[in-house]
């Protein structure tokens, strides 16, 4: 089960436009410039969520930049159900 918060169309498409920027400003200005303009788009692109495996019975929030996902897998605690809320 997943749970991945989705992006909206306009924070993907400015986050792509400012990376291509980054892009144009590494080779035409310099790296330092380059370097402080990745923040941005990154912060833009960035998304938070869990994902459970009942399976293996482990579990892991994850940080995710345009779909690749960093997080640690936990085993779940003793649990009799497991619920899934929409917010």
């Amino acid at each position: 089960m997943r749970y991945t918060r989705e992006l909206p169309k306009w924070r993907t498409i400015m986050g792509i436009i400012l990376i291509l920027a980054t892009i144009y400003g590494f080779i035409f200005i310099g790296i330092a410039n380059g370097l402080i303009s990745l923040i941005v788009p990154f912060l833009l692109l960035k998304t938070e969520g869990s994902e459970i495996d009942l399976q293996s019975k482990t579990y892991r929030k994850t940080h995710s930049v345009l779909g690749f996902k960093i997080g640690k897998w936990q085993p779940l605690p003793k649990t009799e159900y497991i619920s899934v809320f929409s917010t």
